[in-house]
């Protein structure tokens, strides 16, 4: 539905009318070649048609470069400029990267009226400041710009994602108040990284411990 706008209750529009915010992805999306330089990074926007050998982008979409269906953006910062700009017009811009590789993640640290959130369910993420490039450790970035995602309680909880949200809004208002008070960062950005979930499995209470683990399978067996 968020591709075209369509929803199961026809009173819920996701397409821009009646007040609402303009959802759909239709050519808000782009292909996103990476490059170990993020000033070399390209977006092909318009398609999420991919294929292209990084020296041969251009070839590849030479076609769809002479149609105007697609616009190629180089480097980390005129990417990062493309996407806030579609985003003022709409809600959605869709990507695709390659397979198998850290994600890029450009981080803005010095734009305190934005949270930038990247929700996950890897830590395969390659975050960067955008304005020097530098790669970012994760555990700088966790609960704050990069949140991983509990399957379950993502399902389970009709809150999860609000709550995460809040975490991070908290943990980036921490920062930025420590950024204004001239504090070192080090206390802030030593977020603690959230236990594995068989972790957090065993430091549950032996009765809470129980009904999650030993008693659906009792109750599988009768």
């Amino acid at each position: 539905m968020c591709f075209n706008g369509v929803a199961p209750n026809p009173l819920v529009k996701f397409d821009g009318s009646k007040g609402g915010k303009d959802f759909k992805i239709n050519q808000n999306k782009g292909a996103l070649y990476k490059n170990p330089s993020p000033d070399l990074s390209k977006l092909v926007a318009g398609t999420t048609k991919k294929g292209a050998k990084f020296e041969n982008i251009e070839g590849f979409y030479e076609g769809d470069l002479e149609e105007g269906s697609v616009e190629i953006i180089s480097g980390a910062l005129d990417i990062y400029v493309y996407l806030m700009e579609t985003l003022k017009r709409v809600c959605s811009f869709a990507f695709k990267d390659e397979e198998n590789i850290e994600k890029l993640f450009l981080v803005d640290s010095q734009d305190y009226t934005t949270q930038q959130i990247y929700f996950t369910q890897d830590e395969n993420i390659d975050a960067r400041e955008l304005d020097t490039g530098q790669q970012i450790p994760l555990k700088k970035v966790l609960n704050k710009y990069v949140v991983a995602v509990e399957t379950e309680k993502a399902i389970l909880e009709n809150d999860y994602f609000f709550k995460l949200i809040e975490n991070c809004e908290k943990n980036r208002s921490l920062e930025i108040d420590k950024i204004e008070k001239g504090i070192s960062l080090e206390e802030v950005n030593d977020i603690p990284k959230p236990l594995d979930p068989w972790d957090q499995l065993a430091a549950l209470p032996n009765r809470e411990y129980l009904s999650k683990t030993i008693l659906p399978v009792l109750y599988q067996v009768r």
